[in-house]
């Protein structure tokens, strides 16, 4: 019964339980998102904004809307295009062990390209400590006028890159600094050399229903089931009454 004691205490105990939060935007008022243009070449100019109607499956969407000259034989236009909001921000208060991004993506309309030609080449960002960071190896196409749910995975820094080649990673640790989280927008166009000027036109996508979903450790104590509680309640008065009655033996055998 006396090693019964720190069995009990160790069963109230229980490993870092695993703490997930979700960060969304289904409405994406202009107010609350940054757009910054982090490359862009050729005369190609980028604006972002929210519209009312026509997302998925009915209300508001962000829509990139990017547009280019005429381009030279062997010339080339192109614009990378970040954007964040507050409401994607995440302090971490146990170490980061998983990220989910989940989001919508349509082609809205092009003008100057083949039918099916993308209109916008989207990857998750995040914003950390002033440095901004891609997920690598990540390319989701609006190639399709209907909405299409893209699903992209982090489980290690290591699966990020600095924007213009940096070197860094993001922190993941229990006391990292605040990560804001986002989305990029890219089309690259290149006109073959050897025949005449590419039209000029305009790309435009749209983006909805943008989640993240983080998993982290928990440094909050579980709190023990109360058939848990009571249990070791009543063991823990066992073993009182029976360090009562070993007492009582022992007073009486000294009599």
């Amino acid at each position: 019964m006396r090693a019964l004691l720190p069995l009990l205490l160790l069963s109230l105990t229980s490993p870092l339980a695993a703490g997930v939060i979700t960060l969304f935007d289904t409405d994406f008022q202009n107010a609350n998102w940054t757009t910054i243009v982090l490359g862009a070449n050729g005369g190609m100019t980028a604006a972002n904004t929210r519209i009312a109607t026509g997302g998925n499956p009915a209300g508001a969407y962000r829509q990139l809307t990017l547009q280019w000259p005429v381009i030279s034989p062997g010339g080339q236009s192109s614009a990378n295009v970040a954007s964040f909001s507050p409401l994607l921000e995440f302090l971490p208060i146990g170490a980061i062990t998983g990220i989910q991004f989940d989001y919508d993506l349509a082609k809205i309309s092009t003008t100057g390209l083949p039918p099916n030609s993308l209109a916008g080449n989207y990857r998750p960002l995040l914003q950390q400590n002033g440095r901004t960071y891609f997920l690598a190896n990540v390319a989701n196409l609006a190639v399709s006028t209907a909405w299409t749910t893209f699903s992209n995975f982090s489980t290690n820094p290591n699966d990020w890159g600095e924007i213009n080649n940096g070197v860094t990673l993001p922190d993941f640790s229990a006391n990292a600094p605040a990560i804001t989280f986002g989305y990029r927008g890219l089309l690259i166009l290149t006109c073959p050399s050897g025949g005449g000027s590419c039209l000029a036109g305009t790309a435009v996508s749209g983006l909805d229903n943008y989640r993240v979903t983080i998993t982290y450790d928990d440094p909050q104590p579980a709190v023990p089931e109360p058939g848990t509680v009571t249990l070791c309640g009543a063991a823990l008065l066992v073993a009182a009454a029976a360090r009562r009655a070993r007492s009582v033996r022992r007073s009486r055998a000294a009599e």
